[in-house]
């Protein structure tokens, strides 16, 4: 019976740390794409949680013998996976903003592509920003954030010994604010160049009125903020890895917020 009983803690336990990192697995960056069939990333789940329940301890109280309360902890392991997965990708979205904002200076906010990762329509320059930030998060390893994060959550809010606080919500909905700020930093030169762009073809309207400026106007944005673009290129790689760093450092904070 006591093997018995030890054997049901170990797959309750393990149950927990499967829901956590399934939830993590379905809204973070790159591990979340539809690109990654369901399958695939269950078993990565299966296979993560495997590897970390052995080092996942029991909860101080035991697991409860309720089957509704079980549930409830169930619950509460995703919603804590979805959330932090949800903090990383706000990341990412917040370069595909700049990159929609890029798009309506240099004249492409009417040409949009479908993304085949969500069947949706995204911006030209916002995808281009996008799929440039899953390569550098690749090819620096900056993924390994996301599994070191995983690992570490463990550490920090333990399986069923954690609860959602008024200032876990306030963290998220910093990171939420903070997406604008973030995607304004990394579109500011190109934007503003594009803007001292339009002044000077408003001024040249004004002194040479037989000139239509619109014809001239779009091509030259184009180019205008394409050549900015390639200037900006060595310093993005710079930019993306602080905010890959930014990115764990909201991660972490949000999970101390959850066990005070």
């Amino acid at each position: 019976m006591e093997i018995l009983d030890g054997f049901q803690a170990e797959f309750g336990v393990f149950l927990l740390v499967f829901t956590r990192i399934s939830g993590m697995f379905t809204t973070a960056p790159f591990l979340g794409n539809r690109i990654i069939p369901g399958n695939v990333r269950i078993g990565l789940a299966f296979l993560f949680a495997l590897l970390l329940t052995p080092f996942v301890p029991l909860p101080a109280g035991g697991l409860p013998d309720n089957v509704f309360s079980y549930f409830l902890i169930l619950g509460n392991e995703l919603m804590l996976g979805l959330a932090v997965g949800l903090i990383a990708t706000l990341t990412f979205l917040a370069i595909q903003l700049a990159g929609e904002m890029i798009d309506m200076q240099m004249g492409f906010a009417m040409v949009n592509v479908i993304d085949p990762l969500y069947g949706i329509q995204v911006p030209l320059m916002g995808n281009f920003l996008y799929i440039l930030a899953l390569m550098v998060m690749l090819l620096t390893n900056s993924h390994h954030l996301l599994l070191w994060g995983i690992q570490r959550s463990f550490v920090i809010a333990p399986a069923a010994g954690f609860g959602f606080t008024r200032a876990s919500a306030q963290i998220v909905i910093d990171n939420f604010a903070g997406l604008f700020a973030v995607a304004l930093s990394i579109c500011a030169p190109v934007v503003g160049i594009l803007l001292l762009t339009s002044v000077a073809l408003g001024i040249i309207s004004r002194t040479m009125p037989q000139m239509n400026v619109f014809i001239v106007g779009m091509p030259l944005k184009i180019i205008v903020g394409l050549v900015v673009l390639l200037f900006m290129l060595p310093l993005y790689g710079t930019l993306l890895e602080g905010l890959f760093g930014r990115m764990t450092g909201y991660i972490i904070s949000f999970l101390n917020a959850v066990v005070t």
